[in-house]
C-alpha cells in the first residue's frame, strides 16, 4: 500500500511517499507564505509515476494558507 503523506504545519511543508512503512520519496520547501501555490508541484514531483493508495494530511495548526 502507498500512502502520500502531506504536512503544512509549520513554515515548512512537506510532502512524502510510504509503501510498507519505508520511505520511498520526500521534499521539503520553506515557505513563509505562499504553500499553497508550492504544494502542487511538490506533491507531483513526490509521486512521481506511483499509484497512490491513501493520502494522509496533517492540516494545523499551520498557516491558513498553508492548510486550504
Amino acid at each position: 500500500m502507498k500512502l502520500l503523506a502531506i504536512d503544512t504545519i509549520g513554515w515548512d511543508c512537506s510532502a512524502a511517499l510510504w509503501e510498507d512503512g519505508r520511505e520511498l520519496s520526500f521534499q521539503e520547501k520553506a515557505s513563509e507564505r505562499d504553500q499553497a501555490a508550492l504544494l502542487p508541484s511538490l506533491v507531483k514531483d513526490v509521486i512521481g509515476q506511483h499509484q497512490i493508495d491513501q493520502i494522509l494530511v496533517n492540516r494545523g495548526p499551520g498557516s491558513f494558507t498553508g492548510i486550504r
